[in-house]
């Protein structure tokens, strides 16, 4: 920035100067592991306050097996310039060894999300469509 300029969307710094996440979201991969089933998205209790501190408290099993989930991103970023109509309210996850891509609801009910849909677009599909961006396996969003 020019001096005297400032950034006029939140930066990291700020986000730690708010509330506390009380939950993660954590995906647990099966794929290649011999045992058959789905990956699935784990909810992990964070809040030291609560008597599930540190545990699973929720599995969301998704409906196939040797997807090998990788790296989910949210619907949207998490300073969206100031505009609070826009929530963090779903997680697009896409899968390494598979053309699935996989839309899961975290607003509704946190402690336990659910799929609100599954797709197969390959990357060049996606890319012509605005929505992907870089190698296999790493999904960015492009939201305007």
């Amino acid at each position: 920035f020019k001096e005297g300029e400032e950034c006029c969307s939140p930066m990291p710094l700020d986000a730690m100067k708010g509330p506390r996440e009380k939950l993660m979201y954590v995906l647990c991969v099966l794929t290649k592991t011999g045992t058959q089933m789905p990956d699935y998205l784990a909810t992990v209790d964070v809040d030291p306050k609560s008597p599930t501190y540190c545990q699973v408290i929720h599995r969301l099993q998704m409906p196939y097996i040797n997807d090998e989930l990788h790296g989910m991103v949210w619907n949207t970023c998490s300073s969206p310039s100031g505009d609070t109509t826009k929530k963090r309210n779903q997680l697009v996850i896409p899968c390494f060894s598979s053309s699935r891509i996989y839309a899961v609801d975290t607003g509704t009910d946190p402690q336990a999300p659910c799929l609100l849909k599954v797709g197969r677009l390959q990357a060049r599909e996606m890319a012509g469509q605005g929505l992907w961006e870089g190698t296999r396996g790493t999904l960015n969003l492009l939201i305007p």
